[in-house]
């Protein structure tokens, strides 16, 4: 835990630049209005006993259909078991980008948001929404990014790279995006987008392209059309032994929280401890269970304590005044 943390502090310098990524990748919109289920909700559940929905908030411009299927089941589960608060139903919104969830949670029309860590700072910064929990996966709240490069490519170290084309994940993506381009420029190594792997890049930089899926990018490496990828290390881990036995991890990025939980600020405290407790023990009933279980194989999710809190808040803090001075 002290390694990351002292690794998180190393890479404050260049956070806030590519959190201006987020903003522009994390969705241009296709439509002037967020995407809900059944209806756009106009309002969140405010105070206890109001007879409002539940609402649960996620960003996802390209596929927000496969989102609401995703977080359905939980906001009828959290509907059903908070009637004796008013609550008669459970409701997805998918925003457009981080301003328009932004936009929701400061106007009530959220309750619950759920994203990656670095999106959930930078949109919780603007609403004042709090952290409540962290998810859980493969054994762990975090998970990091890795760089993969075949053995026999001749690629040894991050320097090697320059000059080539590597592949990342959707600019959204904290570990297969976002912390590999931080990862690369505290290593002093300019980055550069591409519009295609046999994009020619200068010999001081390294060019990136947009992987459309992990499949593609580790068929494009084995064929050596990329010089490296970048990818969460759980990504990685699902790869078949025989892919696994031709490449090499070359470099790993710090590590973060897979999902962050945060709830809108006024929301009525005892519906908060309520919403809390239930989904903490979702792994505790038969119920629950299924649902984390579609939640991409979310095994749990846990209260976040408050010095974990005050890391995240304290590590963003920084990067701004870092960057604006």
């Amino acid at each position: 835990m002290k390694k990351n943390r002292r690794s998180r502090l190393a890479v404050r310098f260049s956070f806030l630049a590519v959190l201006i990524l987020i903003l522009a990748a994390c969705g241009a919109a296709e439509t002037d209005d967020p995407t809900a289920t059944p209806e756009p909700a106009t309002a969140g559940a405010g105070q206890a006993g109001d007879g409002t929905a539940i609402v649960i908030g996620n960003v996802d411009a390209s596929n927000p259909a496969q989102k609401i299927e995703e977080f359905q089941p939980l906001a009828d589960y959290l509907a059903a078991s908070l009637a004796s608060y008013g609550i008669s139903e459970g409701r997805v919104v998918i925003a457009q980008d981080t301003a328009e969830m932004a936009r929701m949670l400061t106007d009530g029309e959220v309750d619950i948001y759920f994203d990656a860590a670095i999106p959930a700072l930078d949109v919780c910064q603007e609403a004042g929404c709090t952290f409540a929990l962290r998810q859980w996966k493969g054994g762990t709240p975090d998970q990091a990014g890795v760089f993969v490069t075949t053995k026999s490519g001749g690629v040894t170290s991050l320097e090697d790279l320059k000059g080539k084309v590597i592949m990342l994940e959707q600019p959204h993506s904290t570990v297969g995006h976002i912390l590999p381009l931080v990862t690369l420029a505290e290593a002093g190594i300019a980055t550069r987008s591409v519009s295609s792997p046999e994009a020619d890049v200068g010999p001081d930089e390294v060019g990136f392209y947009v992987s459309s899926g992990g499949q593609t990018s580790m068929n494009l490496l084995l064929n050596g059309e990329i010089a490296a990828l970048a990818i969460g290390d759980r990504a990685y881990k699902q790869f078949s032994p025989d892919v696994q036995e031709q490449v090499m991890i070359l470099a790993e990025t710090v590590s973060a929280p897979s999902q962050l939980v945060a709830i809108r600020p006024d929301l009525d405290p005892d519906l908060r401890a309520e919403i809390i407790s239930l989904m903490v023990g979702l792994d505790q009933t038969d119920e629950g269970r299924p649902i984390l279980k579609g939640m991409r194989e979310t095994e749990k999710f846990e209260e976040m304590s408050q010095d974990a809190i005050d890391q995240l808040l304290e590590l963003y803090e920084v990067v701004k005044q870092t960057i604006q001075s």
